[in-house]
């Protein structure tokens, strides 16, 4: 199968990419390193592809919503010349309920999906354990990370769902998916410091606003019916340290 990995150069995407490859599909990576603004539409060419995987996130959290808008519509006009079967697109959990803040833009993009013509699959999960590193601001010798109550799941792990969700039938929104325990984002922070030897304190910051309180009060925690990822904090902080050790 030809599948396009949206956003592919990523944590999330580029696992996407390499297990897609592995499983023998033809991939296409998507991203401006690739030669290829899905904001303003240039390289953007789905000629032949079968199912779309769109991970992309922009860097810069006051363009949010309006990148989301044209550069899900661009996406779905190529989608649509290309012959896309299947559109399948990552979310977080709690985004589209509570539309403030980074929460904002996937909720247009969400409407983008469900709204267009392609087939499309929406999966929601939870952040993964790597959001904790990518989201510290390092001040001096502290790193504050913003009050975030979840239930992580390893980045790969998302991947494997997004090719699963991909090789098969659109059903709209699918399950949520998230990790088995529930965790603050900054005590995540601290374990992947302690595993790595690193000593700065992190302090735990709340946002203001309806978007911190999403972020604080369980809106990002599973409902009954998610479906719970078994590779709990333990055994990925296992094998994060193992990977990381100098």
């Amino acid at each position: 199968m030809r599948i396009a990995v949206v956003g592919g150069t990523g944590h999330i995407g580029a696992h996407t990419v390499q297990l897609a490859r592995a499983a023998g599909h033809d991939v296409l990576t998507l991203a401006r390193s690739t030669g290829c603004d899905v904001y303003d539409g240039a390289g953007l060419d789905l000629s032949g592809v079968e199912a779309v995987i769109d991970v992309v996130d922009p860097r810069h959290d006051y363009e949010r919503v309006t990148f989301f808008e044209l550069a899900s519509r661009r996406l779905q006009t190529a989608a649509l010349a290309g012959g896309v079967r299947h559109y399948v697109l990552l979310t977080t959990i709690g985004a589209a309920a509570h539309p403030y803040g980074r929460f904002a833009g996937k909720a247009v993009q969400e409407h983008c999906v469900a709204e267009g013509k392609i087939p499309w699959t929406i999966l929601p999960t939870a952040p993964s354990y790597e959001f904790a590193e990518q989201h510290g601001k390092s001040v001096g010798g502290w790193v504050f990370v913003p009050e975030v109550l979840a239930q992580p799941l390893p980045a790969r792990a998302i991947a494997e769902r997004l090719l699963w969700a991909a090789e098969s039938v659109p059903v709209g929104y699918a399950r949520a998916f998230s990790g088995p325990n529930r965790l603050r984002l900054a005590e995540i922070t601290r374990l992947v410091f302690e595993a790595r030897a690193d000593s700065r304190p992190v302090i735990e910051l709340p946002y203001w606003g309806r978007y911190g309180k999403t972020l604080r009060d369980g809106s990002l925690l599973p409902q009954q019916n998610a479906e719970i990822c078994t590779v709990g904090y333990v055994n990925w902080l296992s094998e994060y340290s193992q990977l990381h050790r100098h």
